[in-house]
């Protein structure tokens, strides 16, 4: 791939990780914040794609940042997925959904009370 067209493609997937993470701030749709996940994973795999070049190992290095991101919303993912298969299967533990619930929630609050700060950082981090 020729370089202009890595950028175009690297801006739209840019722009789609911080449309999916405004919508998921905005309604908390767990399928928004999956989206926002996959999203970071395709721009995370052409940046490494990207940095097999010497001069362009920085830019694993400015990702990081996006990745504490991509993690802390890995635990509301977690707990929502955890629910779902406990559902699923008929779990009949009620301190495990009850956990499970705590701990999404508490996330979730935590999340969205850094999703300005983390609509500023993955911003920067773009530039």
């Amino acid at each position: 791939m020729k370089r202009p067209a890595v950028k175009k493609l690297f801006d739209k997937k840019w722009k789609q990780i911080g449309r999916n993470l405004k919508a998921y701030l905005s309604t908390e749709n767990p399928d928004q914040l999956h989206q926002f996940r996959v999203q970071i994973k395709k721009v995370k795999s052409l940046l490494r794609l990207y940095a097999l070049r010497k001069k362009n190992r920085q830019l694993l290095d400015d990702f990081k940042p996006v990745n504490k991101i991509f993690r802390h919303a890995g635990l509301i993912r977690d707990a929502y997925i955890h629910l779902q298969l406990a559902e699923q299967y008929k779990v009949k533990v009620p301190e495990f959904k009850e956990l499970q619930m705590k701990k999404m929630s508490l996330e979730m609050t935590r999340f969205s009370d850094n999703g300005k700060a983390y609509l500023k950082q993955i911003d920067l981090t773009g530039r």
